[in-house]
C-alpha cells in the first residue's frame, strides 16, 4: 500500500533499545543512571517532530551521543544544538560519560546502529498503540481466554467491552482530599526493578448498563418485532465452526481403530 504511511509505536521501540542498553550497564555501571533519560529522549524525538521530516527525528536522536558526553552544540545541520536549559541548573544532574571509555563508546555505537536509525525514522509522532492494547486487555475481562464462548456469545461480550471502553476511556485523574492529583508507583516486570509512575484514574462508571436496561424494558419488550428481525439477520451471518470442513468419521469405526500408545503387549 504505497499511499499508507507506516509508523512504529514508540513504547515498543524504546523497550527493545533499553533492554540492549541494560546489558551494557551490567558491564559499565556508569551507564545505568542514563537508562530513563535515553528512553525519554526517544519519546521526545517522536513527539516534538510532528510534521517534520524523518531525517530531523534521526538527527535529534543522534544528538544523544553528544549529549551524554556533555556536548550540546554542533550536532549537525538538521539539529545543531540541544534545546534544554543549562545542564548546571538540573536538580539531580547525572555524571557525564567520559569520551573514549568503554561504556560511552558502546552506547554511542548502539545509538548509531543502522537498525536503530531505521526504526527511529518510523516512530509515530502522534497516535500510539496503547489505547488499542488497553481495549484488548479489557476484552479479556469480559471474555476470558480460559472459557469457551459461542460466536454469538463472543459477539455480545465484545459489544459490552466496547461500550464499557467508550464510556471510561477518557476518565480523569483521581484527586485526594486536599485536591492533589493521585499517582501510583508500579514495578513492571520488563523494567527489572525500576519503577514507573502511573496516574490513578477515577472509578469507572456503568451508565451503559442503565441504557441497555431502559432499551430492554421500554422498547424491546413493548415491541420486539424490530429486534427479532435484526436477531435473525445476525444468526444468518454466524459462520460455520472450523471443524465443519473436516470429514467426520463414524464413531464406532474410530473406536475400533483406536490403539493406545501405552498398551503393553502380552508376554
Amino acid at each position: 500500500m504505497p499511499d499508507v504511511t507506516h509508523y512504529y509505536d514508540v513504547w515498543h521501540v524504546a523497550k527493545g533499545f533499553i533492554r540492549s542498553i541494560e546489558k551494557v550497564s551490567k558491564e559499565c555501571p556508569e551507564v545505568k543512571p542514563w537508562l530513563k533519560s535515553i528512553s525519554n529522549h526517544m519519546y521526545w524525538c517522536a513527539a516534538s517532530s510532528h510534521g517534520q521530516s524523518p531525517d530531523v527525528i534521526v538527527a535529534k536522536w543522534q544528538s544523544l551521543g553528544n549529549h551524554i558526553q556533555n556536548k550540546h552544540s554542533n550536532h549537525g545541520p538538521l539539529f545543531p544544538a540541544c534545546l534544554h536549559d543549562d545542564p548546571g541548573t538540573q536538580t539531580k544532574p547525572k555524571k557525564w560519560l567520559k569520551p573514549s571509555t568503554k561504556g560511552c563508546e558502546k552506547v554511542v555505537d548502539m545509538i548509531n546502529k543502522t537498525r536503530v536509525l531505521r526504526d527511529v525514522r518510523k516512530l509515530s509522532p502522534g497516535q500510539q498503540t496503547s489505547n488499542v492494547e488497553a481495549f484488548h486487555s479489557l476484552i479479556i475481562r469480559f471474555a476470558p481466554k480460559s472459557v469457551h464462548f459461542s460466536f454469538l456469545g463472543m459477539l455480545t461480550r465484545l459489544c459490552l467491552a466496547a461500550m464499557h471502553y467508550n464510556e471510561n476511556a477518557g476518565r480523569k485523574q483521581a484527586k485526594n482530599r486536599d485536591g492533589e492529583l493521585v499517582f501510583i508507583i508500579r514495578y513492571p516486570k520488563f523494567k527489572n526493578g525500576r519503577y514507573t509512575l502511573q496516574a490513578k484514574k477515577v472509578h469507572p462508571t456503568f451508565e451503559y448498563v442503565d441504557d441497555l436496561m431502559n432499551t430492554l424494558f421500554q422498547k424491546t419488550l413493548v415491541d420486539p418485532t424490530h429486534l427479532c428481525e435484526e436477531w435473525k439477520d445476525v444468526q444468518a451471518r454466524v459462520p460455520a465452526t472450523l471443524s465443519a470442513k473436516f470429514q467426520r468419521p463414524i464413531k464406532a469405526d474410530a473406536v475400533e481403530q483406536h490403539v493406545s500408545r501405552f498398551l503393553k503387549s502380552k508376554m
